[in-house]
């Protein structure tokens, strides 16, 4: 596939994790964008704050409290946002790697990756310890394990650090809060603790866990676990109900296999945060280490104070100006949560304690969240990041997650004045409002579909997946296997074609393969924006092998294989009002594909199917029942929405196409319920799922072949019998 000339570009920032320093470089672009394409690569959106986790073990925060979420603040921002991990660096090439898709091209590049913990290596440790990094994994798992403790839990806290210390005490206070007798032990491998803070805060810090039972063992390393001890290299055993490992850090994989200037497997940075050897890629946080401060130790606080450097010099390299120095500060407020509402602090060898210290972290770190916590803990948009957020534009952007079609009416009227086919060999054609065409030959049937979409989310890769899934599925509608197809894509002016092509092929072709389906070949333009679609063609041995979507009959269970919702779901993540897990959550499904459904249907032989696509549930059931002026009943307390999808709807959210097919198909509704669940019926999908007709007789094997193939399907309604007036759908309460 040939690829468009175009004119010359911005120059391509990729950034590597979404670390504390990489989400203020987010803030700083969406204030004053660089002058650069920027694309955020992580391995899962949500990003825990370090500062506030002790305060999630102790139960004074939700742990939604202290997720700060990339994608919406990256949506926010216009940064395009792939979700898969960086394998490696390619410095020389200057090329990013990543886990299962072609490599990313930069022309700048900055690591903020964080670390993970030393010492997984010991005996038993992997299997039995609960590693304080990944820090969201860290928190998920110890709240899990609050379940099955019983009255006396006895708990080791490895590594005595200020994370540590915080993990004890807080741990200790959750307890005694759940009515346990807590029972920890602190394993230090030093002889003292916090030595570097000055020779007050230490000696206090044991002293307040004197006063609550915690015992500190000092000069102790840990030889191995087992799942319910400790053992440490003096021999003794230590009972442990749970061991947290808050051992010090330990570098990532990205840099360790990437062929870079490293210290002890961390990145080396100069003084301009830009790695040695190689100016166009710079880091920061706990994945580097600085040359010109070797004394820095891997802590958030760094990578925090080193944000706007990086932010600043990341948009002074994009524009050829001289970059700034990064001066990490040797003496800084420390606070450290005790767990009962108090904390203890220090700085300048100076020491505070109380509840009052606790409430001036807590408004630090309150302060500092709301800076990037684009929405709050119930999903809307948080009132204290939009105060200093620029005005988002007026007008009406067309959404990509409706499949982007055009209505209902329009559609029916320039169909109808066309000619009838003349074709004997054309077993379905335009006369029939069927998922696909299909030609008779002399062996067998050739059944055909194409399908377009424009460009729903800002990662070609996944665009190509899911345009390959979307046109694949008016084939495994008909129950007929997909077998070769062309490819239609079109390129926006504005986008590096080679390695945008080339993504959206990998994507492409990544779902073909998944369905034995050859990609043949196809045609590139050029446009205003990115649109992918598909010629599909597969062959059915005789036409009655091919499923009829207005085939059904009266008293037919009506079944829908997956949750609905992506329109109004990608209509509102491109204003970021969408948190990542939501988003990732929806393209599950989209990626996925209706072949496993289709699979397990045929051997049932169901009434009809069909794919739910950009007419909506509605629009689509609607096509079903005409042919045989038949209605149906639907309940609302069964259908199905994405996560998240009910809110969104409720606060008024709608696709771009939402309004079209709702008029199109409301005279046809007898509602007796109003709000999310009938305005879902008129949401059109991208990448929806298939609507199974079949006897009431069927419905328990159906259900069960669907739900074996993994798709959570559920029973909607019914089909009714004929009215005068022509087919009707009921929504029942």
């Amino acid at each position: 596939m040939a690829t468009p000339s175009q004119t010359e570009l911005p120059p391509h920032l990729v950034l590597i994790g979404a670390g504390h320093a990489h989400i203020q470089v987010l803030r700083k672009h969406l204030m004053e964008p660089f002058a650069a394409r920027v694309t955020l690569v992580v391995d899962r959106c949500e990003a825990v704050y370090s500062g506030m986790v002790p305060g999630v073990l102790s139960g004074q925060y939700r742990a939604d409290q202290v997720v700060l979420d990339a994608w919406p603040l990256a949506r926010k921002a216009g940064v395009r946002i792939l979700v898969s991990r960086a394998e490696r660096i390619d410095a020389q090439g200057k090329r990013v790697h990543i886990q299962g898709r072609p490599p990313l091209p930069y022309d700048v590049c900055s690591v903020d990756i964080g670390s993970t913990v030393r010492g997984l290596e010991l005996p038993g440790v992997a299997e039995f310890a609960l590693p304080s990094r990944p820090i969201a994994g860290f928190v998920e798992r110890f709240e899990q394990g609050l379940t099955d403790l019983g009255g006396d839990a006895e708990f080791v806290v490895v590594g005595a650090g200020a994370a540590g210390i915080e993990v004890a005490f807080c741990a200790h206070a959750r307890l005694k809060k759940m009515g346990l007798k807590p029972k920890i032990t602190l394993v230090n491998a030093a002889q003292g603790l916090l030595a570097e803070k000055g020779s007050k805060v230490g000696p206090r810090v044991e002293q307040l866990a004197k006063e609550r039972g915690i015992e500190v063992l000092h000069g102790e390393k840990v030889a191995s676990l087992t799942a319910d001890s400790v053992v440490l290299e003096s021999g003794r055993t230590l009972p442990a109900a749970r061991c947290l490992w808050v051992t010090g850090a330990k570098a990532r994989p990205v840099v360790l296999d990437s062929a870079l200037a490293q210290e002890r497997g961390y990145m080396r940075v100069g003084e301009t945060l830009q790695a040695v050897e190689h100016p166009e890629l710079f880091g920061a946080g706990d994945c580097v280490h600085l040359d010109h401060a070797p004394w820095v130790p891997k802590a958030g606080v760094y990578a925090v104070r080193a944000g706007p450097v990086l932010a600043y010099n990341l948009r002074a390299k994009l524009d050829g100006l001289p970059l700034r120095r990064f001066e990490p500060q040797k003496d800084f407020l420390t606070l450290l949560n005790l767990g009962d509402g108090r904390a203890i602090g220090t700085k300048w060898g100076r020491l505070i304690e109380g509840e009052w210290v606790f409430g001036l972290k807590d408004r630090i770190d309150q302060a500092f969240m709301d800076k990037f916590r684009v929405l709050d803990h119930q999903g809307a948009s948080n009132a204290a990041f939009e105060r200093d957020m620029p005005p988002m534009p007026e007008e009406e952007m067309v959404c990509g997650g409706c499949a982007a079609k055009v209505g209902a009416d329009p559609l029916s009227k320039a169909l109808s004045e066309l000619a009838p086919v003349q074709d004997a060999a054309v077993v379905l054609g335009l006369d029939a409002a069927d998922d696909a065409a299909a030609l008779q030959r002399e062996s067998e049937v050739m059944v055909q579909s194409v399908d377009v979409f424009t460009a729903f989310v800002d990662d070609p890769f996944v665009v190509g997946w899911v345009a390959s899934s979307n046109s694949l599925s008016d084939l495994h509608a008909c129950g007929v296997a997909p077998r070769v197809a062309l490819a239609l894509v079109n390129l926006p002016r504005d986008c590096e074609h080679v390695d945008t092509l080339r993504q959206v092929m990998a994507g492409v072709r990544g779902h073909l393969a998944t369905e034995g389906c050859t990609l043949m070949g196809g045609h590139t333009t050029v446009g205003e924006v990115l649109s992918v679609g598909l010629s599909v063609t597969g062959f059915a041995t005789s036409k009655v092998d091919i499923w009829r979507n207005a085939a059904l009959s009266e008293g037919d269970a009506l079944i829908l294989t997956r949750p609905l919702g992506t329109g109004a779901l990608f209509h509102a993540d491109m204003a970021g009002l969408v948190g990542g897990e939501a988003v990732q959550g929806a393209l599950k499904w989209m990626m996925r594909g209706n072949g496993p459904a289709a699979r397990a249907l045929r051997p049932l032989s169901p009434s009809a199917v069909t794919d739910v696509t950009g007419f909506g549930l509605a629009g689509h059931l609607i096509e079903m029942l005409r042919p045989k002026d038949l209605s149906a009943v639907l309940q609302a307390s069964t259908l199905p929405f994405l996560p998240g999808v009910r809110q969104l709807m409720d606060w008024g959210e709608r696709s771009t196409f939402h309004e079209q097919n709702r008029e199109h198909l409301l005279k046809v509704i007898r509602a007796q319920v109003s709000g999310a669940p009938l305005e879902l019926l008129f949401d059109p999908q991208t990448g929806g799922g298939l609507l199974v007709a079949c006897p009431a007789t069927a419905v328990q094997a159906t259900l069960a072949a669907l739900c074996d193939a993994g798709d959570p399907a559920v029973v909607i309604g019914r089909v009714s019998r004929r009215e005068p007036e022509g087919p009707r759908l009921t929504l029942e309460a």
